[in-house]
């Protein structure tokens, strides 16, 4: 049984490897309280189980050995990444996944099947306003979603008059966030929660109820700022009121 605690000392470390040998092997790896670990090569042997613990971030940056297909449960805290998990991937009750980092670092954590119990968080950045620049969780399998569990939009990257000008008042955009291969479940449309929302309006966006085959499927609606709104209003008073005072007169 492997045990690896990441507990004190830096609250950022890196590992090139984790490793777990055996058909049948179990493991644990804990990355405590407001650490992160960042490991570049997950090599969990088929038939394997490594539950990540604690409730630090576990980053997940390259890709493992061929073969190397077991099982990730995170029990707590939160994975993240740009690299690949290649076997199935289980979201525990209050765990969360979040993937991308940044868009120069890429946007996209890449896994075997995966499930979110109860109660987990599918946790994905707004990195730009580019249609692509957002977070996705790639799977390489099925995709289960229990009707409880969550996806939180953070939007602290992006300023929310840049996003609606890119895409157009009376526009909308489709943002995929998570996407399988078979049967891929979507979220409750109504569990959406915004991070950092800044001057984004809720109304403006949604998970949308009818996504492409394959994907979960987030839809943003531009609306103009109500400060905007007034103005125009006071702009066209203005106007009819300089109407009627001219009324009359060639």
């Amino acid at each position: 049984m492997l045990q690896l605690v990441d507990a004190a000392g830096a609250t950022a470390d890196a590992l090139n490897t984790v490793a777990l040998l055996g058909t049948s092997a179990t493991g644990t790896l804990t990355v405590g309280t407001n650490h992160t670990l960042t490991v570049n090569s997950l090599n969990l042997a088929s038939g394997g189980t490594l539950t990540k613990d604690g409730s630090g971030t576990l980053v997940v940056s390259g890709t493992p050995a061929t073969g190397n297909t077991g099982v990730l449960t995170v029990a707590v805290g939160t994975l993240t990444g740009t690299g690949t998990v290649a076997g199935p991937v289980s979201i525990s009750s209050g765990a969360t996944v979040s993937p991308g980092t940044s868009i120069p670092q890429g946007t996209t954590l890449t896994v075997g099947p995966t499930a979110f119990a109860a109660a987990s968080t599918l946790r994905t950045t707004l990195f730009g306003t580019g249609s692509t620049e957002i977070g996705l969780l790639s799977s390489t399998g099925a995709v289960s979603v229990n009707s409880t569990a969550g996806i939180v939009l953070d939007l602290g990257a992006v300023n929310a008059d840049s996003l609606r000008t890119a895409v157009g008042i009376g526009n909308s955009r489709t943002y995929t966030v998570a996407q399988g291969v078979g049967s891929v479940d979507n979220f409750t449309t109504s569990n959406l929660t915004l991070a950092n929302q800044g001057s984004f309006q809720s109304s403006e966006w949604s998970i949308l109820g009818s996504p492409s085959p394959g994907n979960v499927q987030l839809l943003f609606t531009p609306v103009p700022e109500p400060v905007t709104i007034l103005g125009v209003g006071a702009i066209l008073l203005g106007v009819a009121r300089l109407r009627r005072r001219t009324g009359g007169v060639q």
